[in-house]
């Protein structure tokens, strides 16, 4: 959470202010980082949990977050990361039932902390939600997935 301590207006020449970023600190105060950020970085709305986490995706896409099921693998992801979603049968992953690639190389947009706590997205002991920018095509049958099936994400080089 972002408090009003962490940030500070600076001045910038026009041309280097970014897109989606905020004339002032209060409108970002209160707001949830998506990404990790390093002292100095001009805070945009791209770098925010909310509207502003699809900036830069394809138009009609959808934040869907998903609970991976192997928590662990949430570790090894970023934000930007492309992912390919496969489903598994209750079975599991080691080719016992069925597996379904429901999207391929969508990109991370956010992943919760696996220590987060109670919060909207979050319950006990499930582990972290990733959060990616699924087409219109695939949002539905993803968010079904995450609730019926076993999801990994599969890092994808593009």
């Amino acid at each position: 959470m972002l408090a009003s301590r962490d940030l500070r207006l600076v001045q910038l020449p026009p041309g280097a202010v970014p897109a989606g970023a905020f004339a002032d600190p209060g409108q970002a105060a209160g707001q949830q980082l998506a990404v990790p950020l390093r002292k100095g970085t001009v805070i945009n709305d791209s770098f925010l949990i909310g509207d502003g986490m699809l900036a830069g995706a394809a138009e009609g896409s959808s934040a869907v977050p998903l609970r991976p099921a192997d928590p662990a693998a949430a570790a090894l992801l970023s934000p930007g990361v492309l992912v390919d979603v496969v489903a598994a049968s209750e079975t599991g992953f080691d080719g016992a039932g069925p597996l379904d690639v429901l999207a391929s190389a969508v990109p991370v947009l956010w992943i919760t902390a696996a220590d987060s706590g109670p919060g909207p997205w979050s319950g006990p002991d499930e582990g972290p939600l990733v959060v990616v920018a699924a087409p219109a095509a695939d949002a539905a049958r993803l968010a079904v997935a995450s609730a019926q099936s076993q999801l990994y994400l599969v890092p994808n080089g593009g």
